[in-house]
C-alpha cells in the first residue's frame, strides 16, 4: 500500500525528498489512515511515531 502510493506520486516525492516537514504532512495526508487501519493503532499516535522517528 506505501510504495503503490509513494509510485503514484514519485515525481512530487522526489521533488521534495530534502524537504522532511513536507513529505510528513503528505505521509499523514495520503498514508496513515490506511496503515492505522490495517494495524488498528491510533492515527495520531502513528503520525507523532512517523514524525519522531522521520525527522519532519
Amino acid at each position: 500500500m506505501y510504495h503503490r502510493k509513494v509510485l503514484l506520486n514519485l515525481m512530487w516525492v522526489t521533488e521534495h525528498r530534502s524537504n522532511r516537514k513536507l513529505l510528513c504532512d503528505w505521509w499523514d495526508e495520503e498514508v496513515c489512515a490506511a496503515i492505522a487501519a490495517l494495524w488498528e493503532v491510533e492515527e495520531q499516535a502513528l503520525s507523532r511515531a512517523f514524525r519522531e522517528s522521520f525527522g519532519g
